[in-house]
């Protein structure tokens, strides 16, 4: 059966690439207390997740309003189509260049 990633965990990664919340490893007394929630069969409280490697990490929340966090959306959103774009017109360019090459090898008979 195929694992499937917490929709927590990516959420708190696309968070901290965004600035907006902050990964931090626990301190050894904090893992020593979601070990022992963990042997009592609970579950790991909110806002903590483990590595493959056993190790636990926390994420804290930088204090940032809904309208910043839509803003710094709405300018990344721009800024991925600009590089899409650029990177459209750059290829579009290559590949005119390339045609016109061929074009020239085709005419001059070589």
């Amino acid at each position: 059966m195929k694992k499937t990633k917490s929709l927590n965990e990516e959420l708190i990664k696309l968070m901290s690439e965004l600035g907006i919340a902050s990964i931090h490893r626990c301190t050894e007394d904090e893992e020593q207390a979601i070990s022992d929630v963990q042997a009592q069969g609970q579950p790991i409280p909110g806002g903590i997740f483990a590595k493959k490697d056993g190790k636990y990490f926390k994420c804290t929340y930088n204090e940032v309003s809904d309208e910043d966090i839509d803003k710094l959306l709405r300018y990344r959103t721009i800024s991925y189509l600009r590089i899409i774009r650029t990177a459209v017109l750059g290829f579009g360019t290559i590949i005119s260049a390339l045609l016109v090459y061929i074009a020239i090898l085709l005419t001059s008979g070589i």
